[in-house]
């Protein structure tokens, strides 16, 4: 084992002195020659070379070489120089150092009437802009060059530039035009041939498959081509691959895989050397711990992936994760810190127009307020958000999405049996006039098919936003009576105000459950936990009861969910309000377990608190009693009260028929 790390080290410093040794005997070759064009051209290569390694060499060759070109008023020289130094920093993330090398390269080959050169710099700046956020104006650069491009039957500039137009489009938000994009882009790489290019728009399809919630699509293309990207030995490709594979299985909820796709992502990333990607890796397993509740795993990663997205200058990205961030420091109750997270999002936002950045700072700026009890700044900046949201996924985008797809899908299939047909009718004239009737009605059949596939993805998306919607306004409404709330003096009023906002607030997480699934169904596990979180963070701020939830893997209809979810924010709400007080230094702990024997569901729920006196106990008409009996009667249910050593809620119900199990 030693030796062969000697040999490695021994290999390394002797591949390092090659290195450096041949770009010394380059730069002595250089010194030899005349001070003419050919002397240029040289410095520019030496750039090439140290482009990706040694970035700030590289940019040290092309001022040495543009430094030239001006001596020898070179005008060529000087446009390549320019062209090459831009590029450089726009690898760094300086997008206003490249936009002016590549807006000084752009006149100087306008001016030579080079206009392959010309175009190939628009695009650059087009992407310059881009990445800075700046969208308007990256699309104006780079439409013109796709209209040269399509002018000039440029077969590799035109799906180049259809593929930045789709990522700009994505950026923006608008995932209608960016399907266009992509379709064209598709279509243009078929004729042209090139293997890599048609890989990079299938993949691209892959991922707006993944947006519609299309899972199966997705996964089909991906496994596809699997194979070419392992043959061709594309790490970049690869690195996309993982990515998006992990996001299919995100969207089927097998989270143990999506995070080992993830992993493998990082893995790839880091025999690279790509800090963007290796943060891309970190900010994918962090949104699953988010989108879960596992706030302190969320953190860790979105740290990681904050420091290589700085370390790689890709300051853009930063606003989004920051807000996340802060989102995920308030959920810890760690308001200090989320404070100036918060904050480094407002700036970055006011930096890059990002409306994800956007919508991750409201979000996290209402969390804050309300943590605050700046009750009127949050319900504004809950308005913020979720007017962005309805603007960036509204239903009709969503529909007019579905809608672009299944032609897309409708054209390809079509196009593949026009081809067929015509092949068959050349060998098989015969055969094809016994079948026509057979072919008819096939064709017929696969029409009706899509057309009730098409019928009930809209009815889903509907019925998603009639989910989300219900939400909102559920929100809304608890909004009012926090503003309500901060005008009442009277106690009984106040208590009755946070018990019906609280209770409200319950309703609403059944419906943001049901708006990110897709089914009719409710994840009774998510949906609970969610719910405790809720209460320890905005009902129980100054109390600590450490709240322990197992739950079986459950679906229950939305009829039953609620009440479930009701009986136990009544249960955690009274026993933080009456167990707990003469506990002293002991810890006050709540502990509930739901779980299904078949068809039967029981929920199991216990503290360590004062108990029930047994004057209480025995009357069934306090409110709190009646409130559990009539939400049981609802669940059409049993349950069984107790005082010994705190209080104990025991109750089963009999699991009703849903749509799905």
């Amino acid at each position: 084992m030693l030796k062969r790390c000697i040999l490695l080290i021994v290999s390394l410093c002797a591949a390092h002195l090659w290195a450096w040794s041949n770009t010394a005997m380059r730069l002595q070759t250089i010194a030899k020659m005349p001070s003419d064009s050919n002397q240029v051209k040289a410095w520019i290569e030496l750039l090439d070379q140290h482009q990706i390694t040694e970035k700030k060499a590289a940019i040290y060759y092309g001022e040495k070489a543009l430094k030239l070109a001006r001596q020898l008023a070179w005008l060529p020289g000087m446009a390549m120089a320019h062209g090459k130094i831009g590029r450089i920093y726009w690898s760094i993330g300086k997008y206003s150092m490249a936009l002016s090398h590549h807006g000084t390269a752009l006149k100087i080959f306008k001016d030579l009437k080079y206009w392959k050169d010309y175009w190939d710099v628009m695009v650059m700046i087009g992407q310059d802009y881009a990445n800075a956020t700046q969208y308007d104006k990256s699309l104006i650069f780079l439409k013109l060059a796709l209209h040269e491009y399509k002018i000039n039957n440029d077969a590799n500039g035109v799906p180049y530039v259809l593929a930045i137009l789709t990522w700009v489009y994505e950026a923006k938000g608008d995932y209608l035009l960016a399907s266009q994009y992509i379709f064209e882009q598709i279509k243009s790489v078929e004729q042209s041939g090139d293997t890599l290019a048609l890989l990079s728009a299938y993949l691209g399809l892959a991922s707006n498959y993944i947006y519609l919630q299309k899972g199966l699509e997705a996964e089909q293309i991906l496994e596809a081509w699997l194979p070419t990207i392992q043959r061709k030995n594309y790490p970049y490709r690869l690195i996309d691959y993982y990515l998006l594979k992990g996001s299919v299985l995100n969207l089927r909820n097998q989270f143990d895989s999506a995070l080992f796709c993830f992993e493998e992502e990082k893995a790839i990333a880091r025999r690279v050397s790509n800090n963007y990607w290796i943060a891309d890796g970190f900010l994918s397993i962090g949104n699953i711990y988010y989108e879960r509740n596992h706030y302190e795993m969320a953190l860790a990663n979105y740290d990681s992936a904050y420091f290589y997205f700085n370390s790689d200058n890709q300051t853009k990205e930063l606003g989004s994760i920051a807000g996340k961030i802060g989102i995920c420091l308030i959920k810890t109750n760690r308001l200090n810190e989320a404070k100036d997270y918060i904050n480094a999002a407002n700036k970055h936002i006011q930096l890059f127009d990002s409306p994800v950045a956007k919508l991750e700072y409201y979000y996290a700026k209402y969390l804050f307020d309300s943590a605050s009890q700046n009750w009127q700044s949050a319900f504004n900046y809950l308005k913020l958000n979720e007017n962005l949201k309805d603007s960036l996924f509204n239903k009709t985008k969503l529909q007019q999405l579905l809608e672009l797809q299944i032609r897309h899908e409708t054209e390809t299939r079509e196009d593949l049996l026009k081809n067929d047909k015509e092949t068959l009718g050349i060998t098989l004239f015969l055969l094809a006039l016994l079948t026509l009737g057979l072919t008819a009605f096939y064709i017929q059949l696969k029409r009706s098919n899509r057309r009730i596939k098409q019928s009930n993805q809209i009815q889903r998306t509907m019925l998603n936003e009639i989910h989300h919607r219900v939400k909102n306004n559920l929100q809304l409404i608890s909004g009012f009576m926090q503003l309500q709330l901060l005008k009442t003096t009277d106690k009984k009023g106040r208590d009755a105000l946070e018990e019906s906002i609280n209770n409200i607030n319950v309703v609403s997480l059944v419906h943001e459950n049901l708006y990110s699934q897709t089914n009719d169904l409710v994840d009774v596990s998510k949906y609970l936990q969610t719910l405790c979180n809720h209460v320890q963070s905005i009902v129980l701020p100054n109390q600590k009861p450490i709240i322990q939830l197992y739950c079986d893997n459950i679906l229950l209809s939305i009829d039953q969910s609620i009440p479930l979810g009701l009986i136990l924010n009544e249960l955690i709400t009274n026993s933080a309000k009456h167990a707990f007080a003469e506990l002293g230094e002991t810890p006050s702990r709540i502990t509930v377990c739901v779980l299904q024997a078949d068809k039967k569901i029981s929920l199991n729920y216990k503290d360590n608190g004062c108990g029930l006196e047994t004057e209480k106990l025995n009357n069934k008409t306090t409110l709190g009693l009646k409130l559990l009996k009539m939400l049981v009667q609802e669940l059409q249910g049993e349950y069984l009260i107790t005082s010994h050593e705190g209080f104990k809620f025991e109750m089963s119900f009999v699991k009703r028929k849903c749509s799905k199990n």
